[in-house]
Order: structure tokens, then C-alpha cells, then sequence
């Protein structure tokens, strides 16, 4: 005695296969965006040092459009208020472990 026919369950399958594919599918954008912000803040570190050790005799601006024109070409599609506070967070890094160390 069957209870349910068997195409519900074909159709069943069928759905429970197609979801565990959305779900890859979304793991998969979502490391690859997570690796990118990684990517984007070891570089806005990196960038922020070279610009503090490079561009000594500049002020703070210089330094800023400087990190902000090579920052706009490795990522041009990354959120222009998202990488100006992760500049600040660099600069802010730097600076209280300089008061740390020194």
C-alpha cells in the first residue's frame, strides 16, 4: 500500500538535489567574497605602509589620495566609504603600535 506516489518522490529528489546545489553555490560566493575583503585589507595595510614610509615628506592627504588611486586600481568595484575606513582603520594600526613600541 502506497501512501504518497512515486513521482512526489521523484519531484522530492529533484528539489533536495537542486538545493544542495544553491547552497554550493552560495558557500562558494560567499568564500570567494570573504577572500577578496582579506585580500583588499592586507593590501590597504601594505599600501598605508608604503605610503607612511615612502611619502615621509608629504602631508597626510598626499599620503591618502596616493593609497586611494592604488587601492581604486586593484579594486575598482570595492565600496569607496568601505576602503576610506579601512585606510583609517591602517593609519590608526600603525600609529598605536608606534605609541606601543615607543
Amino acid at each position: 500500500m502506497e501512501f504518497l506516489p512515486v513521482d512526489f518522490w521523484q519531484v522530492l529528489a529533484s528539489l533536495a538535489v537542486g538545493a544542495v546545489l544553491v547552497a554550493v553555490w552560495v558557500a562558494v560566493l560567499t568564500f570567494k567574497r570573504t577572500a577578496s575583503q582579506n585580500e583588499a585589507w592586507t593590501t590597504i595595510n601594505i599600501l598605508v605602509q608604503a605610503a607612511e614610509q615612502m611619502l615621509t615628506e608629504y602631508a597626510g592627504d598626499k599620503k591618502l589620495d596616493w593609497v586611494l588611486t592604488q587601492i581604486a586600481e586593484r579594486f575598482p568595484k570595492l565600496d569607496k566609504t568601505l576602503v576610506r575606513s579601512m585606510i583609517e582603520a591602517a593609519v590608526l594600526r600603525i600609529k598605536t603600535g608606534a605609541k606601543e613600541e615607543g
